[in-house]
């Protein structure tokens, strides 16, 4: 697993993109300046309408989401709307919640309601990059996982139409070996009413067969 501070930021892939959505703009600022050089490219939002484009085209792994947002900032309804909009998303980002040290019960819900994480504010920068660095280790294991459920589903899958194919050959089997049964005792029906003897004998010599002309 690649350690964030040695990922090269100016190439980075989906999976090391955050966005950030705050509508305090020296929030944004003091974000970006800390992060993007020394953790992962950063995209900041202020307004909630944002929010939902810039996932769907940026697929980020990490949104960090303001709770104390907009007209509900008292109750902090719409940040908790918008991470379940976020959650409700296939593929949807690990989700650090912000708020204010005095709003940690909102920050209980978010947690309770699929947030991976809270962070208040102020922040301490080496807290901040120690949430993003988490949310990075735990967002790459998940997708590990996912990768090898695909190969556990893949590997079911092959083993059941084996074991199918191995059924059907089975069952042509048996069927081979009651039709042979049957004309062999066919046949030995009819070698009995030969008025002639008889005699069968087997690869290794012994006698396998005398009709009752032949005893």
């Amino acid at each position: 697993m690649q350690a964030v501070n040695d990922i090269d930021t100016s190439a980075a892939p989906p999976a090391h993109q955050i966005l950030l959505l705050d509508d305090d703009p020296d929030v944004g600022l003091a974000a970006q300046l800390l992060l993007q050089r020394r953790v992962a490219p950063l995209t900041c939002l202020r307004r909630p309408a944002e929010l939902l484009p810039a996932i769907s085209r940026l697929r980020p792994a990490l949104l960090l989401l303001d709770l104390n947002f907009g007209p509900g900032r008292s109750d902090g309804a719409q940040g908790l709307q918008l991470l379940a909009e976020v959650q409700a998303r296939p593929q949807a980002p690990l989700v650090v919640v912000m708020t204010a040290y005095a709003d940690i019960d909102l920050a209980v819900q978010a947690l309770k309601r699929g947030a991976f994480d809270f962070l208040t504010k102020p922040w301490e920068d080496e807290q901040l990059r120690e949430h993003i660095r988490k949310a990075f280790e735990y967002k790459e294991l998940q997708e590990e996982n996912q990768q090898l459920d695909i190969k556990i589903r893949t590997t079911n899958q092959e083993l059941v139409s084996a074991n199918m194919q191995l059924n059907a050959v089975l069952e042509t089997t048996r069927n081979q070996v009651l039709r042979d049964e049957t004309t062999l005792a066919i046949v030995r029906e009819a070698l009995e009413c030969i008025p002639l003897p008889v005699i069968g004998v087997g690869d290794d010599g012994l006698i396998a067969f005398v009709n009752e002309g032949a005893d």
